[in-house]
């Protein structure tokens, strides 16, 4: 089960991670018709709760046959995360020099050099920030593994729990317990290992909007 957590975590922050750095990169540094358009569209997702979106998800999720499979959890997790990584990403891409990008183009970068050797190294705070919250996020999602997975040696740790809970009478809850305890220890270490670079991205100023 812990194993489980670990691989949905992962792979559901690799999808949104990619996914919203190069739509916010082009949100940012590049300018189109409907650019504007788009952004508001996306800022006005924020307003809608996750849950309204269960049942269409499930049922898309269903139509491409990936019920009970590692993508029918990592793409709607990393789907739900889209809107607001987004528009941090976004609002920090932008606050950044052109001169930096325009100096790269004389040295004849091309957008995804830039993109990879400017952009990213300097977003690190802001990225380990989206990181932290999106993994602790899926490691405690209930409800989308609880609908999409129907093999129980697939469900991630908090399912675990839920499965011990029946295993377990009220007069000995010490299991439980102890399954909770196990649970959260790799989020203690992974915010005692990132806390430094969690709390620079929080006062970057990249999450103002």
């Amino acid at each position: 089960y812990m194993l489980n957590s670990l691989n949905f975590s992962l792979g559901a922050v690799t999808v949104s991670i990619i996914c919203s750095t190069l739509s916010a990169y082009v949100l940012a540094r590049y300018d189109f018709p409907g650019r504007e358009f788009f952004y508001m569209a996306i800022l006005a997702l924020l307003m809608i709760p996750g849950v309204l979106t269960l049942i269409t998800a499930f049922v898309v999720t269903v139509n491409l046959n990936l019920n009970n499979t590692y993508w029918g959890v990592w793409l709607p997790l990393a789907a739900g995360a889209q809107a607001f990584q987004i528009i941090v990403l976004r609002t920090f891409f932008a606050s950044l020099p052109a001169e930096l990008f325009e100096a790269g183009r004389i040295d004849g970068a091309g957008e995804l050099t830039m993109l990879l050797r400017i952009a990213l190294p300097l977003a690190k705070p802001i990225l380990s920030t989206l990181i932290v919250l999106q993994i602790l996020n899926v490691w405690n999602e209930f409800i989308w593994p609880i609908m999409v997975l129907s093999d129980p040696e697939r469900y991630p740790a908090i399912l675990g729990i839920l499965r011990l809970g029946q295993l377990v009478t009220q007069r000995d809850p010490g299991a439980m317990y102890a399954g909770y305890v196990i649970s959260g220890i790799p989020l203690l270490l992974m915010f005692a290992f990132t806390s430094r670079s969690f709390i620079r991205g929080l006062t970057s100023g990249a999450i103002k909007m």
